[in-house]
């Protein structure tokens, strides 16, 4: 009984630190024509200058550049599960856990890319481009 305990307890506690909080909503700015959408400091970015294709191909890189560090999450989190779930018993199962990778530079780095797509996305809109 005490083994499945410390068991269970290492897995609430590895699932505890790898949450993550939701990224805050933007405010809502629908009631707003599409060149007063735009947030402060998105005008001094170089992709305000950039042509609609131009922006249009910045989406596109920024979208596959999430899909590569989605997809070494995932790579990491089946990596994870084969270290952690197997623990035969509990004396092992604190430095196996120890093991886990959180991917804590991944989840940042999708955070920044989700932020770079909103702001592509404002002034995309901002500039009457055509959707992707």
């Amino acid at each position: 009984m005490t083994a499945s305990l410390g068991i269970a307890v290492v897995i609430a506690l590895l699932a505890a630190a790898c949450a993550q909080s939701a990224m805050e909503l933007p405010p809502d700015m629908s009631r707003l024509g599409p060149e007063d959408r735009l947030q402060p400091g998105d005008q001094d970015d170089l992709a305000f200058a950039l042509q609609c294709s131009d922006i249009s191909q910045a989406i596109i890189d920024v979208k596959n550049e999430r899909l590569q560090h989605e997809a070494q999450i995932t790579e990491t989190r089946v990596r994870n599960q084969m270290v952690i779930f197997p623990i035969p018993a509990f004396p092992f199962a604190v430095p196996l856990a120890l093991l886990a990778d959180p991917n804590i530079t991944e989840h940042k780095a999708i955070r920044a890319l989700e932020e770079r797509l909103d702001m592509l996305d404002r002034i995309r809109v901002a500039k009457r481009c055509a959707a992707h």
